[in-house]
């Protein structure tokens, strides 16, 4: 995700939320893996259950109008890829 967000973090926004975990933990990862760009923590599951999050990491691209333009569940490429599609 770091490489992805230095090589597009000029023609989009990265934003991660931390939900369903201890507020404690969420702080640890953010540290650990070095996130830079903006992090938010959900204080319930409203978030989650918006975005139908049923496994993590989930990765939603959401475009300018506010639709879904991809949403994915674990760590494949096919978020990745759909940015390198989007960018070119």
């Amino acid at each position: 995700m770091r490489e992805y967000y230095s090589k597009y973090k000029d023609k989009i926004e990265f934003i991660s939320i931390g939900c369903r975990d201890p507020k404690e933990v969420w702080l640890k990862a953010v540290a650990r893996y070095n996130m830079g760009w903006i992090n938010l923590f959900s204080e319930n599951d409203e978030v989650a259950d918006k975005y139908g999050v049923v496994g993590h990491p989930t990765k939603i691209i959401i475009d300018e109008k506010g639709d879904i333009v991809l949403k994915t569940i674990g760590e494949g490429d096919e978020f990745y890829d759909k940015l390198d599609e989007m960018f070119r």
